[in-house]
């Protein structure tokens, strides 16, 4: 398996500098940006495989980073935040990040989430075929196709993240079906851990307004109240 290289960009030297560590003594190569500015440079002159950005950061903010990074690339990302509020992340969702990292944060964490991303987009520590390699699916009235991140109706491109369409082929195996909000949160996402649901309810949100006519009225990914949702094929 080929070495994996790691974006991080973090303002806060004691943290960029541990965190690097950690991805090191993991076998990932790391490049390291102190401000958003830095990271948009490293990202222009690099090919990686995961971006670690922290949001708060001075001149140019990690939402804008990502942003940037969204309009050229599909590369997971990873935010990293402080703060609690719900807002930050939907807004974080909607510029297509991954995944998201409350400070402060265990190394455990830390590492649990990076490799269970790794998984899902690169299909590395198991024997199942990674997202890159799936076969096209339809999905709601939607040709998806995952090794492109993208989905086609009526002639119109509609653009995914790499989860979004882990989520989009769990529920597509399952058609009919009541799927819980854990255990969504443990396919998908590869582990359980506090907050499932609304970690696992801010991408519905998402997801729904890329797929569904009418967001506001689902009828592709309906709510099952109380338990999670249901993909009416």
């Amino acid at each position: 398996m080929k070495t994996r290289k790691i974006l991080l960009a973090e303002d806060d030297d004691s943290i960029r500098m541990g965190i690097c560590d950690i991805l090191e003594e993991e076998g990932y190569r790391v490049t390291c940006a102190s401000d958003g500015g830095q990271a948009l440079r490293n990202f222009s002159e690099g090919e990686f495989s995961l971006v670690i950005l922290d949001i708060m950061m001075p001149r140019v903010s990690g939402y804008e980073v990502c942003r940037e990074i969204r309009r050229t690339s599909r590369v997971p990302v990873i935010m990293l935040t402080a703060k609690g509020e719900e807002v930050d992340k939907v807004v974080g969702l909607e510029l297509g990040a991954d995944d998201y990292i409350t400070k402060p944060f265990s190394v455990r964490e830390l590492r649990a989430r990076i490799h269970a991303l790794m998984r899902r987009v690169y299909g590395e520590g198991r024997k199942s075929r990674a997202v890159l390699a799936d076969e096209p699916f339809d999905f709601g009235g939607m040709r998806i196709d995952p090794e492109a991140f993208r989905g086609m109706r009526d002639g119109n491109i509609v653009e995914f993240t790499p989860r979004e369409i882990e989520l989009l082929r769990y529920f597509s195996e399952r058609p009919g079906k009541a799927v819980s909000r854990q255990d969504l949160m443990h396919a998908v996402w590869g582990m359980d851990y506090g907050g499932a649901s609304r970690t696992v309810d801010q991408h519905i949100v998402q997801l729904r307004r890329k797929i569904e006519p009418e967001p506001g009225n689902p009828q592709v990914l309906t709510t099952v109240h109380g338990f999670g949702y249901r993909y009416q094929d």
